[in-house]
């Protein structure tokens, strides 16, 4: 099956290299889909990964940050905690500031990207393949190549 060195070698080799350049602040891009792609295979290729934050259809506007940006988990299930079992899971949040805005300019009429914070407070992952995205496909120039399961 290969080391995870390999598997991300392969991963890598298969990004387009304008995906591997860190986003610019004011950066056009060709729709918000193709951003988040962009942004989530250059986190990839920097050992983290992204996910969308919040999603405003109607002000134009998608905040992406780091997947440990979250001080902490939330219980949206809201079951009765007596007699239930915890899942097994790990907590990966740190409260890590990066993230990027990517906005619809109405006077452009393209979307292009704001970044508010471009550090984090974290070491980057040893394998980035380990975050459920980047291990179930890497999206590329709207084709899915599947990696082998971890």
């Amino acid at each position: 099956m290969g080391t995870t060195s390999d598997r991300r070698a392969k991963a890598l080799a298969l990004i387009p290299a304008a995906h591997l350049a860190p986003p610019q602040q004011h950066e056009l891009l060709s729709s918000k889909e193709a951003g988040f792609q962009s942004l989530q295979d250059y986190a990839f290729s920097q050992r983290f990964c992204m996910a969308v934050s919040s999603d405003d259809v109607n002000a134009g506007r998608q905040m992406i940050g780091c997947t440990r940006h979250k001080k902490s988990t939330k219980d949206r299930r809201k079951l009765d905690k007596q007699g239930t079992r915890k899942r097994a899971t790990a907590v990966l949040a740190v409260d890590c500031n990066y993230s990027i805005t990517v906005a619809f300019s109405k006077r452009r009429s393209r979307w292009w990207l704001v970044t508010t914070c471009l550090q984090h407070n974290h070491e980057m992952s040893e394998d980035p393949l380990y975050f459920q995205p980047m291990r179930i496909e890497i999206h590329i120039d709207s084709r899915r190549w599947r990696l082998p399961p971890v």
